[in-house]
């Protein structure tokens, strides 16, 4: 970790983000609260019964939670999956079960939800995820934009090209297996500049940091993708 400009930074280690600062990320995520909400509308989730991959912080999971009839939230990462479980108590939802757990071999029984729903976060293996979800049911897998990592700051971050390679090869796989897609936006307004400073640039590091303080950003653009399809069995 770096201290830069008074601000520390850990310069893109998302291994580590993920692992050790789950307030700090909770905070960097807001926007998946925007995009949950976009994807329960787009896609009629009200009253279904939700399958989240990869819950993080439950940011996505509560949104989730206050409409559909009930969520199995799966997560590795024993500090994340301790966190939300506290938030979801704190916050009084009584609809979500938590489960530690490897999306790569859900242990979720065959044909048990209407839908599965993925916001930011990692693989999943579509084999698995057609037997869980009931025929007719959906699978819908949101993120970055392949374009868009880092949000506005993508050229700041990646350079002029602005590709995140990564993404687009998800991306590319993703077509590949039959997914259709739309593109949103999930912007995020921060309380103040040095909260998105102390959240946005200390995961992205000095060049997003020089970028809010100079342009005393708090609102960040975000373009995101969802990828969505149908389980057919027959």
């Amino acid at each position: 970790m770096k201290e830069y400009r008074g601000y520390l930074t850990i310069e893109e280690d998302w291994p580590r983000f993920y692992r050790e600062f789950p307030e700090i990320y909770d905070r960097f995520s807001g926007h998946s609260k925007t995009l949950t909400n976009i994807v329960c509308d787009t896609f009629g989730l009200d009253g279904k019964n939700i399958l989240e991959i990869g819950c993080g912080t439950g940011i996505a999971t509560l949104e989730l939670a206050k409409r559909a009839r009930s969520v199995i939230a799966v997560e590795i990462e024993k500090g994340m999956i301790d966190y939300s479980i506290e938030k979801a108590r704190q916050k009084q939802f009584y609809n979500i079960d938590f489960i530690r757990g490897d999306s790569l071999s859900l242990p979720i029984a065959t044909n048990s939800v209407d839908a599965i729903v993925t916001i930011f976060a990692g693989p999943l293996k579509d084999e698995q995820a057609v037997r869980v979800v009931k025929e007719g049911g959906l699978i819908i897998r949101a993120g970055n934009h392949y374009r868009w990592y880092g949000g506005e700051l993508r050229s700041i971050i990646l350079g002029p090209n602005s590709i995140s390679w990564l993404d687009y090869r998800s991306d590319r796989r993703l077509r590949e297996l039959g997914y259709h897609y739309i593109d949103v936006w999930a912007n995020f307004n921060y309380p103040s500049v040095q909260e998105a400073i102390e959240t946005y640039g200390f995961i992205f590091g000095q060049k997003a940091i020089d970028y809010l303080l100079e342009h005393e950003k708090q609102f960040i653009r975000q373009k995101a993708r969802v990828f969505y399809k149908e389980v057919v069995k027959s």
